[in-house]
């Protein structure tokens, strides 16, 4: 059983600065239930949008839309965690992982595919993540942007970024990397719900 590590006072009034034992050691024991979506940035834990938001509503949709296009060889997971290094984690909107990937939390090799979406975050989703998956070699990242009905498609990670990034409207195809012989129109779904 994993215990959570006592926080020793220092004296000193700083910030505790956490990490990955005490993040998972807390969500295990559900100190962290009240916060539903959180992501660790340099130690911090961070709230994300609620699921009845506009962002929430799109999630339901793009993973609707992926799951019945998606071949059976692969999973979708939303918010689960995804270390990058031991004081950042990411909760991907989705992680599409191979169906033998059987981890609680990921770790940036099991991603074939991360997608998140994009209200109020657009710029951290577009600028910050998209440095950090490609810096830790995810093949492949979309950012669904709401307010501009777009979706922007990451390729080619490299340590500074993605290479190839490509901003395209909805009404668009696109054919995932771990999936080549799958046509994916975010429109089919989105334009339902997002007007």
């Amino acid at each position: 059983m994993n215990e959570i590590a006592p926080i020793k006072h220092s004296g000193t009034g700083n910030r505790v600065r956490l990490d990955r034992q005490m993040v998972l050691g807390m969500a295990k024991a559900g100190l962290l239930d009240h916060l539903h979506n959180y992501e660790l940035e340099d130690g911090v834990l961070i709230e994300m949008s609620p699921s009845n938001s506009p962002h929430g509503i799109a999630l339901s949709y793009v993973n609707a839309l992926l799951i019945e296009k998606l071949p059976l060889g692969l999973v979708l997971a939303s918010d689960t965690f995804l270390f990058l290094t031991d004081h950042d984690m990411r909760a991907p909107d989705i992680a599409v992982v191979p169906i033998e990937t059987n981890e609680e939390v990921f770790e940036p090799q099991h991603i074939v595919l991360c997608v998140e979406i994009a209200s109020a975050t657009l710029q951290k989703d577009t600028n910050r993540k998209a440095t950090e998956y490609a810096a830790h070699g995810i093949p492949e990242y979309w950012v669904v942007d709401l307010p501009n009905r777009l979706l922007h498609i990451h390729r080619d990670p490299a340590p500074d970024g993605y290479a190839r990034i490509v901003a395209q409207g909805w009404d668009k195809t696109v054919r995932p990397l771990c999936a080549p012989d799958v046509a994916i129109r975010p429109a089919d779904r989105l334009d339902r719900v997002i007007k």
